[in-house]
């Protein structure tokens, strides 16, 4: 479980995320959208640990972020798997060599890791293709490397940052597929970051709404979009429409 409480940070003394508070629990595919600028990507930041807190608490799995040292904050986000919109891959390595980053860097043992490579690489869909580097792969097939190695350590939380946006619609419901596929067989919590509309109501049980730091809307993903809310509205840039 995350939960999140009062939380507030400024930067350069402007007020990014100002009062944020919800719980994801376990198992939840958990939508946080908004537009740019809303404070998703900070917000991000700081359940990652990457960034500071003014005031508030996240905790996860009942650990207090704020309150952790270098060494534990590592070890909480070695149980947090990444996927980003830019793949985020090696361009010289191949794709197993890509996969098995994240467990080189833990020196995980050799054996180990060139059997989950190549399991992760099945899982994907890409055991054809595992000694290709990513200038050789679509931009699907890249997006499904940077799945296999955010799994690649057993995670039990996945981010998803806009995972989505460098796709066209068609490659995009094939990974969308993919992850909720692989969601059905694990007990993985993914927390799915975007602007999207279509990603949020295909895959997101719940879903928090953003805007300039604040949430604006919350609640179950088919609740959020059925009662047609003004921050909904505004999201989808349909306010306009209905003030006509």
């Amino acid at each position: 479980m995350i939960e999140i409480c009062n939380l507030k940070k400024s930067i350069n003394n402007k007020n990014i995320l100002k009062d944020i508070s919800f719980t994801i629990e376990e198992g939840d595919v958990f939508g946080i959208i908004g537009k740019s600028g809303s404070g998703k990507t900070t917000l991000l930041d700081c359940i990652s640990g990457l960034k500071s807190y003014d005031s508030g608490s996240i905790s996860i799995d009942g650990k207090e972020i704020s309150k952790l040292n270098s060494s534990e904050v590592r070890s909480v986000r070695k149980n947090i798997g990444f996927i980003f919109q830019d793949f985020s891959l090696l361009k010289r390595r191949n794709v197993l060599d890509n996969i098995a980053l994240p467990m080189k860097c833990w020196k995980l043992d050799k054996g180990l890791i060139k059997e989950k490579t190549l399991e992760l690489a099945t899982l994907v869909d890409l055991e054809d293709h595992c000694y290709k580097r990513p200038k050789e792969l679509s931009g699907g097939q890249q997006q499904r490397v940077a799945i296999a190695r955010a799994l690649s350590l057993d995670p039990q939380y996945i981010i998803c940052d806009e995972f989505t946006s460098a796709l066209d619609p068609s490659t995009t419901n094939s990974i969308l597929n993919l992850l909720m596929d692989i969601k059905k067989n694990s007990k993985l919590t993914i927390i799915v970051v975007t602007h999207d509309m279509n990603v949020a109501k295909k895959i997101c049980n719940k879903v928090v709404v953003l805007e300039d730091g604040q949430i604006v809307d919350s609640g179950y993903t088919t609740d959020v979009f059925s009662k047609d809310s003004s921050a909904v509205r505004r999201l989808l840039g349909k306010e306009d429409d209905k003030n006509e």
